[in-house]
Order: C-alpha cells, then sequence, then structure tokens
C-alpha cells in the first residue's frame, strides 16, 4: 500500500468541498409553480366504470322470504288470508277463519262477515262492533268494556304475479300477499343491465296502474312509490332510456339512467356530488353525433353552477371530470445539509435565511462559501 502524501490529501479534501459546495444547500423556490414537471393541470386517466343499481341484484334469489315481519293496518284482506280473533277478559275466546273465495270469514255464533278488500285496521273494528252487539261486556257499560277483542293475520295469502321484459327470469311467481314490485323484481333474478330502472311499469287489469322509479329507492331509501302487489298483475322492465357514463371526481363514477327532461345537475345530485379535487373549470363531453361520429365538448362546469343553469345531456354522452392540478403553488424545498430537509410554505417576503431557519439551521459540517438556488420559471425551465 503507498503512502499518501500530504499534497495528495490536500487535493482530496479541496475536491469533497468543491462537490459539496454544489450540494450543501440546494433551495427550490417555487414562484408559483413547485418542482414537479407536469405540463397539464388534470389527470387523463380514468378508471372503467360500471351501470349504477344494478349491484343490488347481485345476490338475488328465487327463495325470498317476504312472509316475516309484522303487516301494517292498511293491508287489504283478500282470500286465502287467515284471520285470528282473540277475546280476552270476563270471557275468554280464539277463534280462527279463512277467509273464502267469495271473500266472506265466519265467527261462531255471529255468522258470515264480508272482508275483502277491507283493510285489517277496519275489520278489526268491524268485528269488535258485531261482537260488541252480542256480548255485552265488550260493548262495556257506561263506556267501560270488560271484555276486550284482538284481530291479527295468520297465515297469509300468496298472490301470483307476471315479470316480463328485461329480467334475469321472466315468467309466474308466488309471493306472499305484502310483496311489492321490488320483491318481486329480486325474486325474478333482478334487471338486467340492458333495462330500464327508471320506468319500471305495473299492469293491473289490462291497464299500465304505475310507473316505478328505481332510483328514487336507492338514492332516497323512499318506497312510497313500490306500492303492493295484488293476484295478476304484470311488471314489464323496458330497455334503457338516455344513459349516461360520469367518470372522474365525483362520490359515485357510474353509467346512469336519466330521464328525458333530466340535465347535468341532477346527474351530478345521483352521483353524489362533486369531490372535493374536482377541477370545475373543464368538463369534457364525448358526444355521439348522428350515429355517424364522435366529438369533444368542453364545458365550463363551474359558469352552469354559478348562474343556475343546466345542461342538456344526449343518450351515449360520455362525461369527464378532471382533477385539480397536482402541483401545490405556494412551496419551497431545501436540500443538502440543512437539518430538516423537505417542502415549506412559500410567505411573502420571505428570503432565503428564512426557509434556512425554518429547515432547522444547518449542520456544523456545511460548507458555506456557496448554495445554489434553483428556481423554476413559468415557462417550466429552471435557472
Amino acid at each position: 500500500m503507498q503512502a499518501i502524501t500530504g499534497v495528495e490529501q490536500v487535493t482530496r479534501s479541496t475536491s469533497r468541498i468543491a462537490a459539496s459546495a454544489v450540494a450543501v444547500l440546494g433551495i427550490l423556490w417555487s414562484h408559483g409553480i413547485s418542482q414537479e414537471t407536469e405540463t397539464d393541470n388534470i389527470e387523463l386517466k380514468m378508471e372503467p366504470v360500471r351501470h349504477f343499481g344494478f349491484e343490488l341484484f347481485d345476490r338475488a334469489t328465487t327463495t325470498m322470504d317476504t312472509t316475516i315481519g309484522s303487516v301494517d293496518g292498511s293491508y287489504p284482506i283478500g282470500p286465502g288470508d287467515e284471520i285470528v280473533i282473540t277475546i280476552w277478559g270476563d270471557m275468554e275466546r280464539f277463534y280462527s277463519t279463512r277467509v273464502s273465495r267469495e271473500g266472506m270469514i265466519t265467527i261462531p255464533s255471529i255468522g258470515p262477515l264480508s272482508a275483502n278488500g277491507v283493510r285489517l285496521e277496519e275489520l278489526e273494528t268491524r268485528i269488535r262492533q258485531v261482537l260488541g252487539s252480542a256480548y255485552s261486556s265488550i260493548r262495556g257499560v257506561n263506556g267501560d268494556p270488560t271484555t276486550f277483542v284482538d284481530v291479527s293475520l295468520g297465515k297469509l295469502r300468496t298472490v301470483q304475479v307476471w315479470v316480463v321484459g328485461e329480467v334475469l327470469r321472466s315468467g309466474s311467481i308466488l309471493l306472499s300477499s305484502t310483496s311489492t314490485i321490488v320483491d318481486a323484481l329480486y325474486k325474478a333474478g333482478g334487471i338486467l343491465e340492458s333495462g330500464s330502472l327508471r320506468h319500471i311499469k305495473l299492469i293491473r287489469q289490462h291497464e299500465e296502474l304505475h310507473e316505478f322509479d328505481f332510483y328514487e329507492f336507492l338514492l332516497e331509501g323512499s318506497k312510497s312509490g313500490d306500492i303492493r302487489l295484488q293476484n295478476g298483475d304484470v311488471i314489464k322492465v323496458i330497455p334503457g332510456g338516455k344513459r349516461i357514463t360520469l367518470q372522474g371526481e365525483v362520490f359515485r363514477p357510474a353509467i346512469y339512467e336519466l330521464r328525458r327532461n333530466e340535465g347535468l345537475r341532477r346527474l351530478l345530485y345521483i352521483a353524489g356530488g362533486l369531490n372535493v379535487k374536482a377541477y370545475t373549470e373543464h368538463l369534457q363531453i364525448e358526444r355521439v353525433i348522428g350515429h355517424r361520429e364522435r366529438k369533444i365538448l368542453d364545458v365550463n362546469l363551474k359558469k352552469i353552477l354559478d348562474s343556475g343553469d343546466d345542461f342538456l345531456l344526449e343518450d351515449g354522452d360520455k362525461i369527464s371530470i378532471f382533477s385539480i392540478s397536482q402541483k401545490i403553488l405556494n412551496s419551497v424545498h431545501t436540500s443538502g445539509y440543512v437539518k430538516r430537509p423537505g417542502r415549506y410554505q412559500l410567505t411573502p417576503g420571505m428570503r432565503i435565511r428564512d426557509l434556512i431557519l425554518k429547515s432547522g439551521g444547518l449542520f456544523p459540517e456545511a460548507y458555506l462559501g456557496r448554495s445554489t438556488l434553483v428556481r423554476t420559471n413559468p415557462d417550466l425551465t429552471k435557472e
């Protein structure tokens, strides 16, 4: 091994100092633009989306039980329902009778009583009245009965309905008499993606009685339009209407079905709104024109939202809502022989000394003869 002379030691030491003189304290001053080199302020990569709402039917089954739970007082009595009458107090009786095909029930010692189409709560009032005419303790003396009557349902009747159109398993199905449109669709395996969730038709006695919008149930949890079925009802699922693909910075990117009068505002509401990263000054729509070509429309969403106007959409539109820039516009960076290198907020009037202090100061071995300030210009060149 050769000995290192004093001259060589000085030369090597000088080289290390010169190298560190450039790298000791590198400060990147963003001056409105951070150190990133992106050339665009939007993120163009979009994830694939699926049709909204159909995931509810992913586990649909034909063994669905719709007889669980209590029956509300508005339930209409019909042939095949079991009526349970319980009497207690000064006298105790228990009767169970089934509604005949003619819609009649028979109460012992009282006789037949019409029940077809009568609501459960109304039937209880009728039964209490006819029993009260036979038993004074039910009617009461001076309005104070000593015998009480309760009317409830035992085994419920079944109804046969037809589900046709864009469903997985079309045909006739048997359901509990408490079943609704959603129950029937679920038991039929669900709606195909080619079908409409917004225009589900209920046909009763050869007339279109009702149109159910499944989105109201999905978005609001409202079953007000999900009416109870009757024997012989037909549920028809027609092909889907206006389909819009929405992707990007919204809470629920998906393919949505819109009604004829619904535009961009309604679409954003259905999708849960914009998330915090959405860039509202540039929304892009890819549109098919006359089954011949595709065109791009650039839309300023912020102007639409601020003005209160709406934007009409067409079937097949593909909407992209981009993200705001990844660039941080008020940052500066330190590296090298500082105690806490990294990115810091650029404040008005800030100087290099201030940044060094924010970075915890210099290490004792830092070379003080030179530091490098790298600045990124608006055109992304550096100096």
